[in-house]
């Protein structure tokens, strides 16, 4: 038997009900498990990333091999953090569904991180004030703090949560709609970014006597790394990917091979030109200003190679792993990096100045800081409930 259809039935609504839209979702919005894998991924590299920052910056290797094994795993976790700009550009590509729908999106995407920022951002300056990390000099502890609440600065991570919120109000002027991303804005874009990296190169070179000068260094240095102009080029990459996520998949598969060999290059590129600007820089480089260009470069090949790999068969067991680390990721990402520092400074007196000991001594304060995380986020959320918790932990 032969079905027709009446399209303009079919099309119209019952008396009563609005004609609007669709209600059944498009299948653009299906979960992709490579997504959550990758956040996974992403969040372990985070706290690495800081894990061996501060045993570099606190003098922690014993010798030049683990000098240069901390510089090695450094640099190879700074692929976290683009990670999570392309992918936030990618959810923020695979939840638009029209034009109309743009604001809706960024209210909720807003929703998602502003109030986490405003509230974590007054408790560790609280904490940081009372245990003198953070103490009045020419300013009141008032103007420092909303110094540090404009800038992203109260604490290292927290950066990340100003500057994705530029890049989803930039969502609002038109950035990225619809996939509407051409050659000419992805090249405006990532000249952006090149001129806020050399900026960091500046200051990393430039140390003037002159005290108003290097206090205004280091406020534009403050300004520049919680700035949306800093990774502008990995969200609207992002937004591209989403809007053609099975296009492009199907292209990083055919070519996976050489994507890899490009990211070892890239790597070692990375390596020394980081080491170089350390050694020219006299030691001096510091954490925020060793985004170099060719991490970048590494940061993006990576990241198409893990979303090509992470969506082969894989272990339950690591799967399972991997998708709830992914769950976890913003309450880890918020809470991870005071508990760093303090776990790294309990634990120098007890650690032999071995060779290797620093570098072993990785993934356990990781294990660590994520049971400590883990041991804050579960009992809140059941204190609160999940609606409510939303403004805390995202």
């Amino acid at each position: 038997m032969q079905v027709t259809i009446d399209r303009a039935k079919c099309n119209s609504a019952p008396s009563g009900l609005s004609q609007h839209t669709e209600t059944i979702p498009p299948p653009v919005h299906d979960r992709l498990p490579e997504l959550d894998r990758l956040r996974g991924l992403s969040i372990l590299a985070i706290i690495l990333c800081h894990s061996t920052a501060h045993t570099i910056l606190n003098g922690g290797a014993a010798n030049l091999f683990e000098d240069y094994a901390l510089a090695i795993l450094n640099q190879l976790s700074r692929v976290g953090v683009p990670a999570f700009v392309i992918l936030s550009g990618i959810l923020m590509s695979r939840l638009e569904i029209d034009r109309d729908a743009t604001p809706a999106i960024v209210k909720r995407r807003l929703n998602r991180v502003i109030p986490p920022y405003l509230f974590w951002s007054s408790i560790y300056f609280v904490l940081f004030a009372v245990t003198g990390e953070i103490h009045a000099t020419s300013q009141s502890l008032t103007m420092i703090y909303f110094e540090k609440l404009l800038t992203g600065t109260t604490t290292w991570q927290l950066y990340f949560l100003l500057m994705i919120s530029q890049c989803y109000l930039l969502c609002l002027f038109g950035l990225g709609r619809k996939g509407s991303v051409g050659r000419g804005i992805l090249l405006v874009c990532l000249a952006i970014q090149l001129v806020f990296m050399n900026f960091n190169y500046i200051t990393a070179f430039w140390k003037p006597d002159d005290l108003l000068i290097s206090r205004i260094l280091r406020f534009g240095q403050s300004v520049s790394m919680s700035c949306c102009g800093r990774f502008i080029f990995f969200f609207l990459l992002g937004r591209l990917l989403g809007s053609k996520y099975q296009q492009v998949l199907e292209k990083i598969n055919r070519h996976r091979t050489m994507i890899a060999s490009g990211a070892v290059i890239f790597f070692c590129a990375a390596l020394s030109e980081f080491l170089l600007l350390r050694k020219l820089s006299d030691g001096r480089l510091s954490i925020p200003e060793d985004w170099t260009v060719s991490i970048n470069i590494f940061a993006v090949l990576s990241v198409f190679y893990l979303l090509a790999v992470l969506r082969m068969p894989m272990s339950a067991h690591l799967s399972s792993s991997l998708k709830w680390l992914g769950i976890v990721s913003f309450p880890l990402y918020l809470l991870h990096e005071p508990l760093l520092g303090y776990i790294a400074q309990a634990l120098k007196g007890f650690v032999p100045l071995m060779p290797g000991m620093n570098i072993l001594l990785q993934p356990v304060l990781i294990c660590i800081v994520i049971i400590l995380c883990s041991a804050v986020y579960f009992p809140v959320l059941r204190l609160v409930g999940r609606n409510r918790a939303k403004y805390i932990f995202g």
